[in-house]
């Protein structure tokens, strides 16, 4: 049964479902053999049904490094969300 999904994710939120695994290891080791092909989507969020399970710690930004350990084991609807406040600010903080 196939009960785990790699969702990529980029800065804004948006995302792209990479696969469906019958486990958490299989899952990441896709996201290891992906290399650059997901410049635009840094995040590999390794997810259950709907709890995220594996995410990266932290991920380098523009602004700096933005910390995402606090969202294992939290709906990734959360995460998206985040993201999307996250990057409206920066654009909107951007110098022209």
């Amino acid at each position: 049964m196939l009960s785990y999904r790699l969702v990529c994710v980029s800065l804004d939120g948006d995302k792209v479902t990479e696969g469906h695994f019958s486990n958490v290891k299989e899952a990441q080791e896709r996201s290891e053999q992906m290399g650059s092909r997901w410049y635009f989507y840094p995040i590999q969020v390794v997810t259950g049904r709907v709890k995220i399970i594996d995410l990266p710690d932290v991920v380098e930004t523009e602004k700096g490094i933005l910390d995402l350990k606090g969202f294992k084991g939290r709906n990734l609807s959360i995460l998206l969300s985040f993201l999307k406040e996250f990057y409206r600010d920066q654009v909107l903080t951007r110098p022209v």
